[in-house]
């Protein structure tokens, strides 16, 4: 083909440039260096995944047998300590029916004699006003025993003004007084200067026996008869 020919198959007869006969519009083929293969690398993702299965099957293999030995209980043993007696001087001042009794301590009674002699003394310098005071169930107090003397007290229980129970603290025994007979505590005598000194007490590992006949024995017929 001539030049001119050549000019005039390209050009289309609108005027515009037409594509040569020989021009290929599939999409071109890849090199053989890029084109996937079958062998090509896997990813990096399919590498982690076989080597933690394989890592998995070696953890299955390892543990297969394995048996858990039982767990031996450590049982810790309390060492008993020798009991150790603490012995404590002491003067008993009331018994009661409950094999309960009260008692003050000895290195404290000093302490006690003082505290009494100087508020009879004052009791003595200032006596109350009889009936001036109002009895209240818990109040602290001081009260006259029936040998006339003034005694420290706790209130009980109050029935009526001429019933009032009344709790001798430093002695541990109990009496029903009338209100005339009781007076405030003064502060320079109370608790806080000298604790209540009667301390209850109840013996150990001793039970009264609830038959009545082994506590009141009874006599023998012929002995009640020759006292008759």
């Amino acid at each position: 083909m001539s030049p001119s020919a050549a000019s005039e198959a390209a050009l289309s007869t609108d005027g515009q440039a037409a594509a040569p006969c020989n021009a290929v519009t599939s999409t071109p083929s890849l090199p053989s260096s890029l084109s996937p293969s079958a062998h090509a690398k896997p990813s990096s993702s399919h590498l982690y995944s076989s080597a933690w299965l394989s890592i998995l099957h070696i953890q299955c293999l390892v543990w297969a047998n394995y048996e858990e030995k039982p767990v031996e209980e450590v049982v810790q043993m309390k060492e008993e300590k020798e009991r150790v007696a603490n012995y404590k001087a002491a003067y008993v001042t009331e018994i009661s029916d409950s094999m309960h009794f009260y008692a003050q301590d000895v290195e404290t009674g000093a302490q006690l004699e003082s505290l009494m002699e100087t508020m009879r003394a004052e009791i003595a310098a200032q006596p109350p006003v009889e009936g001036s005071y109002a009895p209240r169930r818990g109040d602290f107090c001081i009260a006259t025993f029936a040998d006339g003397e003034w005694y420290r007290a706790r209130l009980e229980k109050v029935e009526s003004p001429s019933k009032v129970h009344v709790f001798y603290i430093d002695y541990g025994n109990r009496e029903v007084v009338s209100a005339v007979r009781l007076a405030a505590m003064p502060p320079a005598f109370s608790t806080r200067v000298l604790p209540a000194q009667a301390t209850e007490y109840t013996f150990a590992f001793i039970q009264v026996p609830q038959d009545v006949s082994v506590l009141t024995p009874s006599l023998p017929h012929s002995l009640t008869h020759r006292c008759a």
